[in-house]
């Protein structure tokens, strides 16, 4: 049923393409262009214009040149006067985080399960490929 409609379709567009193709051009009739009407123009008096002094032009100071920073200095320097940098874990942040209040402690086991398991299990599909190898016909 869907065959015979695609060719019925098909056969529709082709026989319309083929009547456009074929039908005569009809002129359009274009329109009569009126001749603009020519005035005369008005004499006008030659004004004179206001002469202007010429003035002096300051001088364009060049810009000092300026050297670059140097990045892995000051990158450096500021890693090297923080504490603590990088040194924080996930069992240490959940900790902080149930003692100041931020957390209730059920809610911080089931985090540290997401963060340390779930995720992996999410990204590489593991529950899929658990089932496929049980599946697999082992010979």
């Amino acid at each position: 049923m869907k065959r015979k409609i695609n060719i019925v379709l098909s056969l529709l567009m082709l026989i319309s393409l083929l009547l456009s193709a074929c039908a005569t051009a009809t002129e359009t009739p274009v329109p009569a262009v009126q001749e603009p009407s020519v005035e005369e123009p008005a004499v006008q008096e030659p004004v004179e214009e206001p002469t202007v002094e010429p003035t002096e032009t300051p001088e364009v100071e060049e810009p000092e040149e300026v050297m670059p920073p140097d990045l892995d200095a000051a990158f450096g320097a500021m890693l090297s006067e923080m504490k603590a940098y990088n040194t924080i874990n996930a069992e240490t942040l959940l900790t902080e985080l149930v003692e100041e209040g931020w957390l209730s402690l059920p809610d911080a086991v089931e985090l540290a399960d997401a963060i340390m398991h779930n995720n992996a299990r999410q990204i590489f599909n593991l529950a899929e490929k658990t089932k496929a190898l049980q599946d697999a016909p082992w010979t």
